[in-house]
């Protein structure tokens, strides 16, 4: 997934892009998709297909995407342990945050970091 926060990727519908800002400087943090859908006025079914329509993927994994963007330079820049990049990234806890790691990257952040640095 290639999305960053740069003016190409807004689309014509305003919600969604103030829903792409608004995830772009929250995503470290916890998101709560249905207070933001809310938010917006929409269901979080209603955003969710709105969102997938506009972006072409869900709003979930543009989040994921974006915490694993940062994770993936952290393992490269730093010595932070898989805990603490974890908790930079907006995940409770490094046994999660490899999972979502692993499913997505097919890669070990351990092994990533080893095989990249």
């Amino acid at each position: 997934m290639q999305y960053s926060n740069s003016p190409k990727n807004f689309v014509q519908d305003e919600l969604i892009n103030y829903a792409i800002k608004y995830l772009n400087k929250e995503a470290y943090s916890p998101i709560k998709i249905k207070e933001l859908s809310t938010s917006l006025g929409l269901s979080s079914v209603q955003f969710t297909r709105r969102f997938h329509k506009c972006i072409g993927t869900t709003p979930i994994e543009y989040i994921t995407s974006l915490r694993l963007k940062r994770a993936q330079i952290f393992l490269l820049r730093t010595n932070d342990t898989v805990d603490c990049i974890a908790s930079k990234c907006g995940y409770d806890n490094g046994f999660y945050f490899s999972r979502v790691f692993m499913k997505n990257l097919e890669i070990t952040p351990s092994n990533y970091r080893k095989k990249y640095r």
